[in-house]
């Protein structure tokens, strides 16, 4: 969970898109892993805010924020296994 907003102005970007994604690593049985890319799309609502559930913990995720084509660099975020979430502030634009 977090605020999507323009870096200078402060002003929270209502309707952004943010992306999570990560690797779902399970063992397939004797030496093989099944590796799965999986990825959550949230919009921000109308004060920049987003949240979303079923990520998993102590994983690295790669989060990214867009809006109006404008694209803001990845963030990495790390949810500790003894918390219940994070909260992760991102800003589009320079």
């Amino acid at each position: 969970m977090g605020t999507v907003r323009d870096p200078r102005s402060g002003v929270a970007y209502g309707g952004a898109n943010v992306v999570v994604s990560w690797q779902r690593i399970k063992s397939g049985g004797g030496a093989a892993l099944d590796v799965r890319n999986e990825r959550r799309d949230v919009t921000a609502d109308d004060h920049g805010r987003y949240q979303l559930c079923g990520v998993p913990r102590d994983s690295r995720l790669t989060v990214r924020a867009s809006i109006a084509g404008v694209v803001a660099p990845e963030t990495v975020v790390i949810i500790p296994r003894e918390r219940a979430y994070v909260v992760h502030d991102l800003t589009i634009g320079r």
